[in-house]
């Protein structure tokens, strides 16, 4: 990333600028970019769902505009949009990722937003009043704002996992922090640390643009593909190891929910449980098994373990995968024997992890004959909650054409379908800035001095101004 990996020729990360990149860096990483707006935004952005009914959509992604929520003309009502309108209509605008919301109707272009002007895609640009039919629910999610915490969503600084309960019906499908689940504070656990970052080192006085035809586009993305799926594969086992003590293996549960949920259906619940616990993989509590000084402890035992010659105070950065029952845990089967009965402890809440087969146990516990489930149970189920008995429709726009293309190749593609003198004369443009900018770097690779980003900048700018002046590049 521009600014993160000092060049300098034999230097070291200590001694060099760091706002300094060399070309291949550079290239590598805007193929990195690319890939990842590719998995990010992998959908054609050209259709509203605002019209679509929202039986059959199901659940679509919803990303909240907090700079329309923001907005004075607002007044301070919270919003949800779809997809293709977070792209086409709210691009330059401070959005906030929400994920899949159940019967969501895209609010780009009501009332709501009076302050976007209308929907770019409906091309109605006078705003209009949602219709009655609507079933939107507005959480502190809409306002960048998750868990019963009420904490604001930092990726930068967000560590382990959060998850986003199934049910909604107390909370509005919110996420969760895995210490508020166990009603704990959020970074009160300890995790482990981070890896540390190494910088590449280039030999001085050489000229990268020599190495650009190395690092073609196939080369590359191969070498991309490798550090992905090396990093994919650690990101697994890290799941696996920062798993909380009192909590499931994420390998383990396909749904969660929480215990304020659970807690307004608490009767349903005791019935499911003692129906069919197989469908159950854990039964958590709303509150500590055990004290913060022993669960952290019990976590720098699990890293220290498995590191050679390590101290439960050494805090090893390195983290592989341990057994879980190293540690005390109530994780599992154990923890379906704790009590559930409101005569036994009227005040118990706990939370829910579903395994991944639920829908399926549900369904057979619900047509036993053998165990017929209690009257009126199963129907309350489809009534209420169909999604645990039948899987859910999750909308998805069609896909991008271009999704698996590179910049390149669609800027080649927009060159074919454009007039055979415009296309020339544009190539003829690319092959001058290419001859300006080896020119540029080459003095630098020369004398091994760093290219920093305010050279680029300047090189840039001194374009610009030949070009206002009429002078040809």
């Amino acid at each position: 990333m521009l600014g993160e990996t000092p060049a300098k020729a034999g230097r070291t990360t200590s001694d060099c600028s760091t706002s300094s990149i060399t070309a291949l860096d550079y290239i590598e990483n805007q193929l990195r970019l690319e890939q990842h707006a590719r998995e990010s935004m992998p959908y054609e952005p050209d259709k509203c769902t605002f019209n679509d009914p929202i039986e059959l959509i199901g659940r679509q992604q919803v990303y909240a505009c907090l700079t329309c929520f923001k907005n004075p003309r607002n007044k301070g009502q919270r919003n949800g949009i779809c997809y293709s309108c977070s792209i086409q209509c709210h691009g330059d605008h401070d959005l906030v990722e929400l994920f899949t919301k159940r019967n969501f109707t895209c609010d780009c272009g009501t009332t709501r937003m009076e302050s976007a002007g209308g929907c770019n895609l409906r091309k109605n640009f006078s705003s209009l009043d949602p219709p009655e039919s609507v079933t939107n629910m507005y959480n502190h999610n809409f306002e960048g704002r998750f868990c019963d915490c009420d904490e604001p969503f930092v990726p930068e600084e967000q560590k382990g996992a959060m998850f986003q309960c199934l049910l909604g019906d107390v909370c509005d499908e919110d996420w969760f922090h895995e210490e508020c689940i166990l009603g704990l504070k959020v970074g009160s656990v300890y995790k482990g640390e981070q890896k540390p970052v190494t910088s590449r080192v280039y030999p001085q006085g050489e000229n990268v643009l020599d190495k650009l035809q190395s690092a073609s586009e196939d080369n590359v993305k191969d070498k991309i593909k490798k550090e992905n799926d090396n990093q994919d594969e650690e990101e697994e086992e890290d799941v696996d190891d920062l798993t909380l003590p009192g909590l499931p293996n994420a390998d383990r549960f396909d749904s969660f929910i929480c215990w304020k949920c659970v807690e307004k259906n608490r009767a349903m619940f005791e019935l499911l449980v003692k129906l069919d616990t197989s469908a159950i993989v854990a039964i958590v509590p709303h509150s500590s098994w055990a004290s913060l000084e022993e669960r952290n402890n019990a976590l720098r035992k699990r890293f220290a373990d498995d590191e050679p010659g390590a101290t439960s105070e050494q805090q090893p950065s390195k983290r592989i995968k341990t057994d879980k029952n190293n540690f005390k845990s109530i994780i599992d089967d154990s923890t379906l024997d704790m009590p559930l009965s409101k005569e036994v402890n009227p005040k118990y809440e706990f939370s829910v992890f579903l395994s991944p087969q639920f829908r399926t146990k549900f369904r057979h516990a619900m047509a036993s004959k053998t165990a017929p489930p209690p009257v009126g149970l199963r129907k309350f189920l489809e009534t209420k909650f169909p999604f645990l008995l039948e899987e859910e429709n999750i909308y998805e726009p069609p896909e991008d054409d271009d999704a698996h293309s590179s910049l390149l190749d669609a800027g080649e593609r927009a060159l074919n379908s454009i007039p055979r003198q415009q296309a020339i004369k544009g190539l003829e443009a690319y092959a001058m800035i290419k001859q300006r900018l080896s020119d540029f770097f080459k003095p630098f690779a020369e004398e091994g001095r760093v290219v920093t980003e305010e050279d680029v900048t300047g090189f840039f700018q001194h374009m610009d101004e030949e070009k206002k002046n009429g002078r040809n590049m």
